[in-house]
């Protein structure tokens, strides 16, 4: 006898099952990921139609609509085609509306859209247009908007300007100011302290009407924040100290180091009545001194309706004004 271990069949045979098993097992595995690998790819390409589908059905609606709104032929029945895909369009007249069905099938996955339009003769089409708030627009010579306007202020433009739209003004400005005090013999800090951190100026309007605009005498020193700018109705002689008429934005960007008209585009909540008195509040949200505005102004005979305060606070519950 020898060290050597006897190798017996059985123990071959033993060995020929166990890497049956594992290949067997190794099949099936891959079998399985194959398998899911592909219900995968299916289902990503499914999605990717789908998608497809439904832009191009999509486009095909947007065609036909923009041919309502441009007042071209439109077929009960079109077939367009979408990036070299095919769309059916099926309009249906509905009453007033018009419903508008669009189909489009890309490999398999096929997506329908439905959608109703309404024609409406009020209005204002926007193609390129510009919108602009209650300072309205000024047009300098030889300018041009391609499209339309709407304005909340009024629409001034100077020799060979154009408006290749529709212009539209929902609440224009006047030409002329109701109220105005032009002359400056003094001149006051506010937000420069805390106690003069708030500022009022009362006027009497003449005409009862919206209120869209003020204008502001005013300089500054340093670089203070933004002022908010409100119209509040008048409480026995001082401004009321809660609610507002309209309001605005102060930009201090728009304030320079030297005497200046700023004016100040106001969104109105309701008109002002004439003969009653208001008071204009510039609010600002902290003091500073060394970032601070300048106002310019005269004496109190200068403007007969109106009067100058300053406070610590305009909104608080009992504000001291001076």
């Amino acid at each position: 006898m020898n060290g050597y271990p006897k190798i017996t069949e059985r123990n071959g045979q033993a060995a020929i099952v166990a890497v049956l098993f594992l290949l067997g097992f190794s099949v099936v595995t891959s079998a399985g990921l194959a398998f899911f690998a592909q219900k995968e790819t299916q289902g990503a390409r499914l999605f990717l139609s789908s998608v497809a589908a439904y832009a191009a059905a999509e486009s095909g609606i947007e065609d036909v609509v923009l041919r309502h709104i441009n007042n071209n032929t439109v077929d009960a029945t079109e077939i367009l085609s979408v990036g070299g895909r095919a769309v059916t369009t099926i309009t249906q007249d509905t009453g007033d509306t018009q419903e508008i069905l669009g189909d489009a099938s890309v490999l398999g996955a096929e997506r329908r859209i439905q959608l109703g339009i309404t024609e409406n003769t009020v209005g204002a089409s926007f193609a390129y247009g510009l919108q602009v708030g209650y300072v309205g627009l000024e047009m300098k010579n030889n300018t041009e908007v391609q499209g339309s306007v709407y304005s909340n202020g009024s629409i001034i433009g100077d020799p060979n300007t154009l408006i290749t739209g529709d212009a539209w003004v929902a609440a224009g400005t006047a030409n002329t100011t109701d109220q105005a005090q032009t002359t400056q013999t003094v001149s006051v800090n506010i937000r420069d302290t805390a106690t003069r951190r708030d500022a009022a100026q009362s006027f009497v309007p003449s005409i009862t009407a919206e209120i869209g605009r003020i204008e502001l005498y005013i300089r500054k020193s340093g670089n203070p924040s933004n002022a908010t700018i409100l119209i509040v109705e008048d409480n026995n002689g001082v401004p009321q100290s809660s609610g507002s008429l309209a309001d605005g934005t102060l930009t201090a960007s728009g304030v320079t180091g030297s005497f200046g008209w700023v004016s100040i585009a106001l969104d109105a909540d309701e008109a002002l009545v004439a003969g009653h008195t208001y008071w204009i509040i510039i609010d600002n949200n902290s003091s500073s001194a060394s970032n601070y505005y300048i106002l310019g102004g005269a004496t109190d005979i200068a403007y007969g309706n109106g009067t100058f305060l300053y406070s610590a606070s305009w909104s608080a519950s009992s504000p001291s004004w001076t």
